[in-house]
């Protein structure tokens, strides 16, 4: 097999706990039989758990989609997606490797700007990317910090 062999034994992910390898699927990941907190049992490919696209045996999406009232005020409070709040992989095309930084134009110089509630925020201008990434840092502690806090959530 190419590549690292994760040994997930014993790790928790979400509401899985993963208990042992059960072969392999047919791209060769390694496929786990995992105990679910709800009490089912299931399998699922060792990528699936490491990245989070699988966390429970089907019971939380199935929770979800009897109650989405619950799942939206999970999810959104204070007219914002919470989780939208946290740090996220920077976006294929982003060039300035800070998320909400941005060329500006053939200038030389950096536009920060940042979006919350849905409205788009211009944080200015700056020469260098390093003050931009600045100005979007602050804003950030500024406007994210306090709805994250005020709804139980640990700022990251």
């Amino acid at each position: 097999m190419c590549g690292k062999r994760l040994d997930l034994l014993d790790a928790t992910y979400g509401q899985l706990t993963v208990r042992c390898p059960v072969g392999t699927d047919n791209n060769g990941s390694v496929l786990w039989h995992c105990d679910c907190a709800c009490g089912n049992t299931c399998v699922v490919p060792a990528g699936d758990l490491s990245s989070g696209r699988t966390v429970s045996c089907g019971c939380v999406r199935a929770e979800t989609l009897d109650n989405p009232a619950r799942y939206r005020e999970r999810v959104y409070a204070d007219g914002t997606k919470l989780d939208a709040l946290r740090p996220i992989k920077l976006r294929y095309n982003n060039v300035s490797g800070v998320t909400g930084v941005t060329p500006y134009k053939d200038t030389g110089r950096w536009l920060a700007q940042i979006v919350l509630r849905g409205k788009r925020t211009r944080l200015g201008i700056f020469d260098t990317l390093e003050d931009a990434a600045e100005a979007r840092r602050q804003a950030e502690r500024e406007l994210f910090v306090p709805v994250l806090e005020a709804h139980g959530m640990e700022p990251t």
